[in-house]
């Protein structure tokens, strides 16, 4: 199989398989062999021609660049465990068997970390969303992944109180598709950056031009008259504070 120069990148972004590391590993190699057209002998859904004939030398070929492709995402102290496996599939079973503990209880304990998975106030939407995004993976492994209603429910209570005026823009319809709402919420963060970004400039542009040493404009001499002054008429009214009625 030739990669594309899209495919070869996004296969070593995949983070090789560790023994603190498999959250959401799986879903991305599925995600990718299927894309090369190489699932369907990781997979067990075909088997070798039993004949020595053409597709039989390409169920080969296809196999072998399999374990190769695996061999090269494992962390190196793991693949011990896989050096004598014959196929593709056995080399997915026996990563399998070694990282995954499969059952209800491994189901429960992923969907509880997403439950009580929670983003701060100051925290990055982004990285929150990749989060989630590892749990539902995990989760797609096991075979029990949320509904899209569902994981949208999940990313959605696990925003803090601030996000509640974006989460009250959001359509019914946008819950049945997490993407949407993933998307809506990371077009929210780059404008919420942005403007946090045009605020601290002018902040800065606005210290840079202040008057250094004495802030007052006052002669000296008239300071002190001009503070006896100001202590028996105070206004009522703050600066800095706008009021827009």
């Amino acid at each position: 199989v030739i990669m594309s120069a899209e495919k070869y990148t996004r296969y070593h972004t995949i983070e090789k398989l560790g023994r603190e590391n498999d959250l959401g590993w799986w879903a991305l190699m599925r995600y990718y062999l299927i894309d090369v057209e190489l699932w369907y002998v990781t997979s067990g859904e075909s088997t070798r021609p039993k004949e020595d004939t053409s597709e039989a030398k390409t169920w080969d070929r296809d196999d072998s660049q399999v374990r190769r492709i695996l061999r090269a995402r494992i962390e190196y102290e793991i693949a011990v465990i896989i050096e004598h496996m014959p196929t593709a599939l056995a080399v997915w079973d026996k990563l399998k068997a070694h990282f995954i503990r499969n059952g209800p209880m491994a189901v429960q304990e992923v969907r509880s970390q997403m439950s009580f998975t929670r983003m701060q106030e100051d925290g990055d939407i982004e990285e929150h969303l990749l989060t989630m995004e590892k749990l539902q993976n995990k989760l797609i492994t096991l075979g029990k992944p949320f509904s899209n209603y569902d994981y949208s429910l999940q990313i959605i209570t696990s925003l803090p109180p601030s996000w509640r005026p974006t989460i009250q823009c959001l359509q019914d319809s946008d819950y049945e598709d997490a993407t949407i709402i993933q998307q809506k919420l990371r077009n929210e963060g780059r404008r919420l950056k942005a403007e946090y970004e045009k605020i601290h400039q002018a902040e800065t542009a606005l210290a840079a031009v202040r008057p250094s040493g004495n802030k007052s404009n006052v002669p000296k001499d008239n300071a002190k008259g001009n503070e006896s002054n100001n202590a028996k008429k105070k206004s009522k009214y703050n600066p800095h504070i706008t009021c827009h009625n």
